[in-house]
């Protein structure tokens, strides 16, 4: 399965960009400007396999605030 994961940082966060690309399950990343800082495309197995191993991970890097998983409805 393949999600976007929408990710807001804390002001002042220095880039996640090459935290995110060494992550296994990553794809692709757009950082942008506005409501979220980071739009990452991810793959996993399942909807757990994507929780429990992709977006657990995001979350814990430093300067996370939110990481919100967005399944693809149909790829």
């Amino acid at each position: 399965m393949r999600a976007y994961v929408l990710i807001k940082t804390q002001d002042g966060s220095r880039s996640l960009g090459a935290a995110l690309r060494a992550m296994p399950g990553i794809e692709r990343i757009e950082e942008v400007t506005g409501a979220l800082d980071v739009i990452a495309l991810a793959t996993a197995e399942s909807v757990s396999d994507l929780l429990e191993r992709v977006v657990s991970k995001i979350r814990e890097l430093p300067g996370v605030l939110h990481a919100l998983p967005a399944p693809l409805v149909a790829a």
